[in-house]
């Protein structure tokens, strides 16, 4: 009897839209057919840096390296720009030809034709699980890197050059956290992917991109392991805090789309404070301020103040 497989992929999209626009489906796709046939193969074919996306969850991990990725060819929703579609039919076709060995229960991927690249709902709202379990790894190199007697909160200092959501204060922000006394009780933690992300001038922080990541570890399963572990998310609205609302911490988060971020893209109803800021100029004394509520009001319902 042929061994029974889902196949999921090849997925190219920006980081967002395969954390939940199409993995979640993917899990929830795998549970129903495991419904009708008991265990089945979950084979993924994304690019080694989004493992963890799938991690425990996935039985086969492939890796998916396209030269030019990133550089010659933008993510652009579900697609890369510029990417022949004739070659992302042949990454299909090779994927699957891959595992004709076994019975093909399923084949999902994205379309990434004119009028579906851009199609957030290709894969139903209410067919999604929203289960990230990282690999291990990723968890037990995270806890070497935290102090444990102090709840976590995680910065997202996202900036783009040349992007004009940029807030230009972070370093400002970093020294009133640490010139403020109340906030000694606490471990902030920087996370981002470099260059796209400011880190502190000074080192004062921990800051992912300084962990040593091992084998079946990543950037981005670390991530997730930290937002599941932190008690809140800071930043200006981006992928990041939108991630750890989809993981059930809460944010606060800034910008100048304060529906998309505190309901359409928060599916799991997650708190979230949200300051409007239409250029991105808010004082960082603000944000401090606001961040400090914030963990005041924590504080008191926990009964540690």
């Amino acid at each position: 009897m042929k061994e029974k497989v889902l196949l999921a992929g090849p997925i190219v999209s920006e980081l967002w839209w395969e954390f939940e626009r199409f993995a979640p489906y993917v899990f929830w796709k795998k549970k129903e057919l495991e419904k009708v046939y008991g265990k089945i193969t979950l084979v993924c074919l994304t690019r080694p840096d989004r493992f963890d996306i799938y991690g425990m969850n996935c039985d086969i991990l492939v890796p998916l390296n396209i030269e030019g990725d990133g550089t010659t060819y933008k993510q652009d929703c579900f697609r890369l720009s510029n990417f022949p579609a004739s070659a992302y039919i042949k990454l299909i076709e090779d994927f699957k030809s891959s595992y004709l060995d076994y019975e093909i229960l399923d084949h999902v991927y994205p379309k990434i034709d004119d009028r579906q690249f851009c199609n957030k709902y290709q894969f139903p709202k209410d067919k999604k699980v929203y289960d990230l379990a990282p690999r291990k790894s990723n968890k037990e190199v995270l806890e070497k890197y935290l102090v444990k007697e102090k709840p976590i909160v995680t910065i997202a200092p996202r900036f783009r050059k040349g992007f004009p959501r940029n807030w230009p204060y972070w370093q400002r922000f970093y020294d009133m956290v640490i010139s403020n006394s109340f906030f000694k009780k606490y471990q902030f933690v920087i996370c981002g992917k470099s260059p796209d992300y400011v880190p502190d001038k000074q080192n004062r922080f921990l800051d992912v991109n300084t962990i040593n990541l091992v084998r079946d570890c990543s950037l981005i399963g670390v991530t997730i392991e930290l937002l599941k572990k932190s008690i809140l998310t800071v930043g200006s609205q981006s992928g990041i805090p939108n991630i750890s609302l989809l993981l059930g911490t809460p944010a606060l988060q800034w910008g100048n789309q304060k529906y998309l971020h505190i309901v359409e893209y928060n599916v799991r109803k997650t708190p979230v404070t949200y300051l409007d800021d239409v250029n991105y100029k808010i004082e960082p004394q603000n944000v401090v301020l606001e961040l400090q509520r914030i963990l005041l009001e924590k504080e008191k319902k926990s009964g540690k103040s």
